[in-house]
């Protein structure tokens, strides 16, 4: 769904089409870029935004935008934590960070599961014995109380010794217009122990390939982030509840460069 909405607003932005007043917009279930939720907002005239935040495991809202928000907040965060709710942004070690700094989320409340049916260890890897949830989700909390996701940790690409993380240079692909959703992810490197690679999906009848993505992102984004290999797609691999499996997208792109 959140493919199809985003298609088809780019499409219809690109025709001139508008929409009379749907009074509320909800995003989640996936992250997406605050330029495509401008453009969701504008095409279908939605009156207001309201990007939620959570995960399974806390039932599932940590994070919720306020009804008077202005737009750059709703399009750029999460909003502030839901009332009985705690959160802190941790380093590896477990310590808490600044304000501002980036750094692992972690959750404790009411609404926080008691573990994984069956499995103790799972549990137990994942929430600690203060009852603290491990997110596994980069977080950054501002002064303000407004969370920002920067990305999933596991998802991390170091390219010799450079820590980049994925979702930066997706919302900056998303800003393509032909571009419909982008994927970035990390194969090995015997050099670089690690390479930038993407995954696009486009709008119907689009010519872009990879030649033009990278086009697009040469001076536009750091040298050492631009995409070395990219695939354009029709859909991407998903699990049943349409999570994208950033995992097989990396298995795909090593198969098809061993052709």
């Amino acid at each position: 769904m959140y493919v199809d909405l985003v298609c088809v607003s780019k499409e219809l932005l690109q025709e001139g089409y508008t929409f009379t007043t749907p009074e509320v917009a909800v995003c989640a279930g996936a992250m997406c870029s605050p330029h495509l939720l401008k453009q969701i907002k504008t095409v279908l005239n939605v009156g207001r935004l309201l990007c939620p935040f959570g995960m399974t495991e806390t039932s599932p809202l940590v994070f919720l935008s306020n009804p008077d928000d202005p737009e750059e907040k709703t399009c750029t965060t999460v909003g502030q934590v839901i009332d009985h709710c705690e959160v802190k942004v941790v380093d590896k070690n477990g310590d808490v960070v600044p304000m501002g700094t980036p750094g692992e989320a972690w959750f404790k409340g009411y609404n926080v599961m008691p573990g994984y049916w069956n499995d103790v260890e799972m549990t137990r890897k994942t929430i600690d014995d203060d009852g603290w949830l491990r997110s596994g989700d980069l977080f950054v909390l501002s002064e303000d109380g407004y969370g920002v996701i920067t990305g999933r940790i596991k998802d991390i690409i170091i390219r010799g010794g450079e820590n980049i993380e994925p979702q930066t240079i997706e919302y900056f692909l998303e800003t393509h217009p032909e571009i419909v959703q982008a994927q970035v992810f990390g194969i090995p490197d015997e050099r670089l122990g690690e390479v930038v690679c993407a995954a696009v999906n486009t709008i119907k009848n689009s010519k872009l390939d990879e030649e033009g993505v990278k086009n697009f992102c040469s001076g536009n984004i750091a040298r050492f982030k631009v995409p070395i290999h990219v695939m354009i797609v029709d859909d991407f691999p998903k699990t049943a509840s349409g999570k994208i499996q950033k995992f097989k997208l990396r298995e795909i792109m090593i198969d098809h460069l061993k052709e």
